[in-house]
């Protein structure tokens, strides 16, 4: 998380909005966040989650399109936490930082079961549900448009791509030519409404719970306009690298191949 978010999130910012959905700061029990602070609560018998982010890293501009995107998933049947309102009936709720910036804050259904790696979840069928629920997904974005004022999520290809010179030494030139080669390349590729459009891009054993064989999915954040494959690429990538041991990355990486190919005249 950026060190201004943290040195700039007061006790007075964060009861201020925790009060915002009636809570205080004994209700809500913190949980690991990356680039934002995430809470747990229990409200009227039901759990929720509020995250309680800084323009630091995504503007409400942002956040707002993300909640658009994520609820309209959740009307067309896709498993994923709906985004609920405040008590005064806002979706986002915000206050400046007493800088340049300011923090905002979202409420979330609760996303039932567990991780991946506490069940024994055979991975063909994993691997095919997940893929199944990405094609569907696909199929639903080629007709979502953001439709609130203000609200807009990046392009893979916008301002904030990535500088990988910044990143690695001199040394890896090579890598960043070749980097920097294929990022030409895929820019220049076609986009259409079959091929192109908004995605999660961040599913992986970390952002989604299982319930039995049912899968949630959640943490929209990194969500953003790219080519539907790049969704199954960091698919592969997480699978192969996150949920299994060395020994087992190749067998992995080919039943995610095969459950792809399977899957490819479903959806």
């Amino acid at each position: 998380m950026d060190k201004r978010s943290q040195e700039r999130f007061t006790n007075e910012i964060r009861d201020d909005l925790f009060s915002r959905y009636g809570l205080t700061a004994q209700d809500c029990e913190p949980l690991a966040g990356f680039e934002s602070f995430i809470y747990r609560y229990m409200q009227d018998d039901e759990r929720f989650v509020l995250r309680i982010g800084h323009s630091i890293h995504r503007s409400p501009g942002e956040v707002l399109g993300e909640i658009e995107f994520v609820n309209y998933l959740a009307r067309h049947g896709i498993s994923v936490p709906r985004v609920l309102p405040s008590r005064q009936d806002a979706l986002l709720e915000t206050i400046g930082d007493g800088h340049d910036g300011e923090f905002h804050a979202t409420r979330f259904s609760w996303a039932p079961g567990v991780h991946v790696w506490e069940t024994e979840y055979p991975k063909d069928e994993l691997f095919a549900n997940i893929g199944r629920m990405t094609g569907t997904m696909h199929a639903l974005t080629k007709d979502f448009r953001i439709e609130t004022a203000g609200a807009w999520r990046p392009s893979w290809d916008g301002d904030d791509d990535i500088d990988l010179a910044g990143w690695l030494p001199k040394s890896d030139r090579a890598v960043i030519d070749r980097y920097n080669e294929l990022s030409r390349t895929l820019a220049e590729h076609p986009r259409h409404r079959d091929n192109f459009g908004l995605i999660h891009f961040d599913f992986h054993g970390g952002n989604y719970f299982v319930d039995g064989e049912n899968i949630t999915l959640f943490d929209f954040d990194d969500s953003l306009y790219h080519y539907f494959a790049a969704d199954l690429a960091m698919e592969m990538f997480y699978a192969v690298s996150h949920d299994c041991r060395s020994d087992e990355q190749l067998a992995a990486a080919g039943q995610f191949r095969s459950a792809v190919r399977a899957l490819a005249g479903d959806v």
